[in-house]
């Protein structure tokens, strides 16, 4: 709940947030991809820092400045008058925003990689962010009660994220990460996974230019009830992801994709399209997002790539900046950008799908039959060291299997506890029975 919780208020941070900062600077779609680019900076700053910075303090207090940076940020726009101000006031709460989201999108990846659901968690964060900034921005629209908002929600973050850090979040490593174990992912498919997903924003991104190209006259209609519709399309995708649907969701995500490439842009000027477009989008990035938190704790650089969907948004926000000026509806570069997005999404999403293929036949000849146990429980690399500990040695003590694997008894025993949750096991001699029928 706590996860839920916690996305949640950040993801109504940057809904409110960054309408709140659109109020100010002015609906233009030039500033619009600046500040995204800023936030997506901050993202790969926390990365960075929490990489390499090794002092827990330092990383608390670099936290707890940004989060004051962004909340400070929203209320002193109240008490500037010029232009200029006003952008650099929206970049400084955008990066501050950008770098708790780094925090909270890494907290996210690690704690629910651990839970089966963890789709239809991130698809429960994105309603209460949605029905949140609904309330406050339309049904209430009351200015004092979006800053009351903001700060309730600054306090919360704190407290949640910052306040009492668990190992795993402000540690160096997750609890099964270790730097001396090579990971077991194949590097091509996941090379091919991250082109895949790295094109959905791309694609995503079209619809978010043509948004922004009547942003200025229907802003009331994008922060409104249109906003509403990116609640089914986060849960579409999480239901789907949970239920193990791989196949299924890869060629949703394909069908999302050729049509935000391709969906004719005079479609902008009815109100009804937002919704569509919204809906789109929003699939587009509640699958890269999800994809992402579940490869995130695989790999040797978690804080990186648990938040790598939105640092693609920062090479998208500096075409978009780029491109603004001279995009235009239904033009020959609009058109060819839409044909070259097709055709390499329809590339790399089949040569996913083979990859994947590929490996269920490997698995479905009993070469491997473990392959199916891990992905079926979704075991992190080390817990399949320790799963692999057990098939090897079933009589052996705990100590014995601490030795082997390298490890504490107490971190054994936390990898067991999190087999058992996982496995649906209550004890050792369980667990034991359920992987000898795996092998």
């Amino acid at each position: 709940m706590k996860n839920i919780l916690i996305y949640a208020l950040f993801l109504f941070n940057m809904f409110a947030g960054s309408f709140y900062i659109d109020s100010f600077s002015g609906y233009d779609g030039f500033w619009y991809y600046a500040k995204e680019t800023v936030m997506a900076f901050g993202f790969l700053v926390y990365a960075l820092t929490s990489r390499f910075i090794v002092h827990e303090r330092i990383k608390k207090e670099l936290l707890m400045l940004c989060n004051i940076l962004f909340t400070g940020g929203i209320i002193c726009l109240n008490l500037v008058s010029s232009v200029a101000e006003v952008h650099v006031l929206a970049a400084i709460s955008m990066f501050g925003l950008g770098y708790i989201g780094g925090a909270v999108y890494y907290y996210a990846a690690a704690g629910l990689f651990l839970n089966p659901r963890e789709g239809l968690f991130m698809a429960l964060g994105a309603a209460i962010a949605n029905l949140l900034q609904f309330s406050v921005q339309t049904v209430l629209d009351f200015v004092p009660v979006l800053i009351t908002s903001l700060v309730i929600s600054f306090f919360v973050i704190s407290v949640l994220v910052i306040k009492p850090p668990k190992d795993w979040v402000f540690g160096r490593m997750l609890p099964y990460e270790d730097p001396g174990v090579n990971t077991k992912n194949n590097k091509k498919a996941f090379a091919v996974l991250v082109l895949v997903l790295s094109l959905a924003m791309l694609c995503s991104g079209r619809l978010n230019m043509l948004q922004l190209l009547e942003y200025s006259e229907k802003a009331e209609i994008y922060s409104g009830a249109a906003r509403l519709s990116a609640i089914p399309a986060y849960f579409l995708a999480g239901i789907i992801f949970d239920k193990g649907k791989r196949h299924e969701l890869f060629l949703l995500l394909l069908c999302s994709m050729v049509i935000s490439a391709m969906l004719p842009a005079t479609l902008i000027e009815k109100d009804y399209a937002f919704s569509l477009m919204i809906f789109l989008e929003s699939f587009n990035i509640a699958c890269v997002t999800v994809f992402f938190w579940s490869e995130a704790p695989k790999t040797g650089f978690a804080e990186l790539w648990a938040a790598f969907g939105r640092l693609v948004m920062a090479g998208e926000g500096i075409l978009g900046a780029a491109l603004i000026r001279f995009f235009r509806p239904d033009s020959l570069s609009d058109h060819l950008l839409g044909i070259l997005l097709v055709i390499s999404s329809v590339f790399a999403v089949g040569e996913v799908l083979r990859i994947v293929h590929q490996s269920r036949e490997t698995s479905d000849k009993g070469s491997d039959r473990f392959l199916i146990m891990s992905e079926k429980y979704r075991f992190t690399p080390r817990e399949e060291d320790v799963v692999r500990a057990i098939a090897d040695r079933p009589e052996a003590t705990g100590a014995e299997l601490a030795d082997t694997l390298g490890i504490s008894r107490t971190m054994l025993y936390r990898y067991l506890n999190q087999l058992y949750e996982k496995t649906g096991t209550r004890e050792k001699r369980e667990l034991i029975d359920l992987i000898r029928n795996c092998f």
